[in-house]
């Protein structure tokens, strides 16, 4: 998961989620090294804005370019994602 995905979830953590849920969370994601975090780097950006770019009629989110842009730039075969958009545009791991 990219470090936009850690920063949208603890965003929604600290807004919505009691202090105690949200230092879970952040065990979860970061301090229990559950999940490989892949920084966006300027060509992992680079790359996020040109699908962002291509893709603006389908409402992705930039996070979502920049998942899309780890999945092609480090040949990642599956993503897990709720957003059927996302699910649309790469092979993944989808609920529906």
């Amino acid at each position: 998961m990219t470090d936009y995905i850690i920063d949208e979830a603890l965003s929604y953590a600290s807004a919505r989620l009691s202090e105690n849920d949200a230092r879970k969370l952040l065990s979860l994601l970061v301090h229990r090294s559950l999940f490989r975090i892949i920084p966006v780097t300027l060509d992992v950006f680079n790359t996020a804005v040109e699908i962002y770019e291509r893709n603006l009629g389908k409402r992705l989110s930039f996070t979502d370019a920049a998942t899309l842009a780890v999945a092609k730039l480090y040949d990642i075969d599956y993503i897990a994602t709720l957003d059927t958009v996302l699910a649309s545009m790469h092979p993944s791991l989808h609920p529906g």
